[in-house]
């Protein structure tokens, strides 16, 4: 994004909150309220599905396993029959 058009998105944030602290109608602030509610849910929503793990998405991070990977480890002993 451009040094430009990121001032004039900060701009226009600047002239809606300017807006916002006017209002004098107590519908329009609820509405403004629902939509950042609904917005928020989105972005929770959004951010579940980013860590959502898929089937496979650990393939090839394991290249070797040692041979003696499943024996009794000396620290257990006195736990073990």
């Amino acid at each position: 994004m451009g040094n430009i058009q990121k001032r004039n998105i900060e701009n226009e944030k600047l002239e809606i909150i300017n807006w916002i602290i006017n209002i004098k109608d107590e519908d329009l602030l609820k509405k403004i309220s629902f939509l950042k509610e609904k917005s928020n849910s989105v972005k929770l929503s959004e951010s579940k599905n980013d860590n959502i793990r898929k089937f496979g998405f650990a393939k090839g991070t394991f290249t070797y396993i040692s041979d003696d990977f499943d024996a009794p480890l000396d620290e257990f002993k006195d736990y073990m029959p």
